[in-house]
């Protein structure tokens, strides 16, 4: 994930939202954890965030300062700000409704689905958008397109996204992974104006910092420093990894996909192998509707059942955690040569 970008143009974007019935605050000694709030989120769980918040006492102002945001954001429904223009602005405000519904009550994601695609699909309606393509995030990206903007409108752990932009720049780049070298094209994104739900629920603290097609990767220019292990491990081999295993593997689940990736992450690691190995446990959440945080779980799982003793010494020997995350790369390799629907959903 990636350090907050923002584009220079921006909108008051007003909506009507749902009451949530929220939980009372009790007050009680444990401190505050924004790290907690933030994993939730990327959860999709925000619900629990405030629930955490409501019965916890902040450590700090800064920790404070978090608990606001989150109250209101999603207890106040306060305006999200992005773009000046206002036919995407509108777009925007239909999108901040279903997340923020969505992600308080994630049990009715289904009811807030159908109510997005209709509010969609009156919007186009409305500007008198071609309606030859069936699905509506289809049909919304052929409009976006006309008036100018690029767009990713699928799903991220199972929550539809937003992700615009206006310009694009492509590099060629030449990757070297566990299982073969793979010539990427990477596309990187400018002028962005929507990074998605995550990005709305983090506060752009956390957004995609870029994702695989079938034929290219893409990156959001202006979120790393390209010479960075950050870049060159957490983005260029992750995603790379995704890029090829599509011409291995056909047809993986996105769980599958990130599981694998992870494990590269950590095989490539230097400085930051700590770090990755924490992020996974901290976010990994046993929840396959969340590719993302169901991969971290399964990692942590893994090495718990190849080698616990890595995760539980006092101090971290990397070169055992690269070692053990290259045998669990291969274990996985090998299930799938050995049974095309092998998935660790199953």
């Amino acid at each position: 994930m990636a350090v907050m970008m923002r584009s220079s143009l921006f909108l008051m974007v007003t909506v009507c939202l749902l009451n949530t019935t929220t939980v009372t605050a009790q007050s009680t000694s444990t401190a505050l954890d924004t790290n907690q709030l933030y994993n939730l989120a990327l959860q999709g769980r925000v619900d629990k965030a405030i629930n955490f918040i409501q019965t916890t006492v902040p450590s700090d102002s800064a920790s404070a300062k978090v608990a606001n945001k989150f109250k209101a954001r999603f207890l106040d429904a306060a305006p999200y700000v992005l773009t000046k223009d206002p036919q995407l602005a509108e777009l925007l405000a239909i999108y901040v409704v279903y997340w923020r519904n969505t992600l308080l009550k994630p049990d009715a994601a289904k009811q807030y689905e159908a109510e997005l695609i209709r509010s969609i699909n009156g919007f186009l309606d409305k500007v008198g958008a071609p309606d030859s393509d069936k699905q509506f995030n289809l049909r919304m990206q052929t409009y976006l397109a006309s008036k100018g903007y690029r767009s990713a409108v699928g799903q991220t752990a199972g929550i539809w996204d937003f992700l615009v932009w206006k310009t694009e720049r492509e590099v060629n780049y030449k990757l070297e992974l566990p299982e073969g070298i793979s010539d990427t094209k990477i596309v990187f994104l400018e002028d962005v104006l929507s990074m998605g739900w995550e990005e709305y629920a983090t506060f752009g603290k956390y957004y995609p910092g870029g994702w695989a097609a079938p034929d290219r990767l893409y990156c959001v220019g202006k979120a790393y420093d390209l010479k960075s292990e950050n870049f060159e491990v957490s983005y260029l081999k992750h995603e790379g990894q995704h890029f090829l295993d599509y011409k291995l593997f056909p047809g993986m689940q996105s769980a599958d996909l990130e599981y694998r990736a992870k494990l590269v992450e950590l095989i490539y690691s230097k400085t930051t192998t700590a770090r990755l190995l924490l992020s996974f446990q901290r976010r990994g959440a046993n929840n396959p509707r969340n590719s993302h945080a169901f991969a971290s779980y399964k990692v942590i799982e893994g090495y718990n059942q190849v080698d616990e003793g890595v995760l539980k010494a006092s101090s971290m020997n990397t070169e055992k955690v690269k070692e053990v995350a290259m045998r669990l790369l291969r274990m996985d390799s090998e299930r799938r040569k050995g049974d095309k629907g092998y998935s660790i959903l199953k």
